[in-house]
């Protein structure tokens, strides 16, 4: 269908933008790619395949790393004095020499080129990070950033609701399952002639929108939620939502109920949760208990019996995909004791899934673990952690655009750390750029207010 066409038009368009505004020196330009190309990456790869090939695949493909990488060299040279480094920006380095260092020793049975392919699926957020940290942040206009990422996800739950309406997968358009056999050689499965991700152990649908599977599309949703929540809430942590505000929310609530991602829809009531303690919101915290009633006795009472017993089993850890995970989980941890070291890059994740002998599962946390071994893993949570109570500590302590970028990292980790147990939630491209970018956006907020309160500190003992 013709009409697709407009998605890889609209990913080059992104990617033209980006770098003509990178190559001029406005480093914020990167977010235009990362926010309109990187959401409908897939399906613009599926229609472009479908009408032109491969060989125009595999330009787009280049894309991503293209426009990140000549940021990351862009903010690099746009650095005028030696900044100063706090922990997390260590910790970054730190993760980036290791998984380097075990790139380029012969660990583990995969070829270099191989072992290069997993580095930059494992540790290719450092670049991001960076580009967020050193990005000059004044330069950013937050509003139209977090606007556009509220407009995103009014268009996912549109389509999202028309998929429903419809009863029809988006994917079955695109050319999706023909893209995914002929380039990553996934075959066609489950029940709709696409994947098993596209449906439930019921066999009800799950519909991604126009993102890449339903998992990313439940990932993209709860990163929104937390830009929204930073987007509309104002200095005294006081709430303004806009009529356009109301509908993006809406959407993200169609959004998360239809993809039907158990881990995202719970990190999506966390989320809220979240927000209520955080802004001291009761009002919020009093209609998360009547939702979270209302959904309970909505599930115990009114849905049919086959999708109520996959909730209690879910809960209960007793559905296929449940003890699929925690077998996947349990041969990761094994690998782990066994070589505390790491089996080596590829050895889990993308590369080894391709080859059939996969350790590890869809486990982010182990994913890094199997291949950098117990160094890596610690090194990889730490990150996360740090950041996100250093932005817990420092929340309270800043006003206007800082305290909203500070708030949206704080609700987007904790909504997605769920779904990081049950996904390679680093292969979400839109959802993994954006979320190391305003990771590196925080730190250097308190980089920044950190400096100052030290020079005052040296004044005070002046005096």
């Amino acid at each position: 269908m013709t009409f697709l066409l407009i998605f890889p038009l609209i990913y080059l368009m992104a990617f033209g933008i980006s770098m003509r505004g990178l190559l001029q020196g406005r480093t914020r330009d990167l977010l235009i790619f990362i926010i309109l190309g990187l959401p409908i990456y897939t399906t613009s790869l599926s229609v472009a395949f479908h009408f032109g090939g491969k060989p125009v695949v595999s330009v787009m493909q280049l894309c991503k790393e293209l426009v990140v990488v000549t940021a990351a060299v862009v903010v690099a040279l746009s650095i005028r004095e030696k900044p100063r480094l706090l922990l997390v920006d260590k910790l970054v380095a730190a993760f980036m020499l290791l998984t380097i260092t075990y790139a380029v020793i012969p660990l583990g049975g995969y070829s270099f080129v191989e072992r290069l392919v997993a580095l930059k699926a494992l540790s290719f957020f450092p670049l991001l990070y960076a580009c967020g940290r050193f990005m000059p942040l004044e330069t950013v206009y937050l509003k139209k950033v977090f606007t556009l990422i509220a407009a995103l996800s009014l268009a996912a739950g549109g389509v999202v609701l028309l998929e429903w309406f419809f009863n029809i997968h988006f994917q079955h358009f695109s050319g999706y399952t023909a893209f995914n056999n002929a380039i990553y050689q996934v075959e066609e499965s489950g029940n709709y002639g696409l994947t098993w991700t596209f449906e439930i152990e019921n066999g009800t649908k799950r519909f991604a929108s126009f993102f890449s599977n339903p998992l990313d599309h439940a990932a993209a949703t709860i990163f929104a939620l937390a830009v929204l929540a930073g987007l509309y809430t104002g200095d005294g942590n006081k709430l303004h939502f806009s009529r356009f505000g109301w509908m993006a929310l809406l959407a993200t609530l169609a959004s998360i109920l239809f993809a039907l991602s158990r881990a995202a829809f719970l990190s999506y009531f966390l989320v809220v949760f979240l927000y209520s303690l955080i802004t001291k919101r009761k009002e919020i915290l009093a209609l998360f208990y009547l939702g979270a009633l209302l959904m309970v006795v909505y599930v115990l009472f009114f849905v049919e019996k086959d999708f109520r017993e996959f909730v209690i089993n879910t809960i209960q850890f007793t559905n296929a995909s449940s003890v699929g995970h925690l077998l996947e989980w349990l041969a990761g941890l094994e690998a782990m004791a066994r070589e505390p070291l790491g089996l080596g890059l590829g050895t889990s994740g993308r590369i080894s899934a391709l080859a059939g002998d996969n350790v590890g599962g869809e486990n982010q946390f182990i994913i890094t673990g199997v291949q950098t071994g117990v160094l890596g893993l610690l090194l990889y949570l730490a990150i996360h952690v740090v950041s996100f109570v250093q932005a817990l500590r420092w929340y309270p302590r800043l006003e206007g655009k800082e305290q909203q970028i500070c708030l949206t990292l704080i609700l987007a980790k904790a909504g997605l750390f769920i779904p990081m147990f049950t996904a390679n939630l680093e292969s979400y491209l839109y959802v993994a750029y954006m979320m190391w970018i305003v990771n590196g956006w925080v730190v250097q907020i308190i980089g920044r207010r950190g400096g100052i309160q030290v020079e005052r500190n040296k004044l005070r003992e002046i005096s």
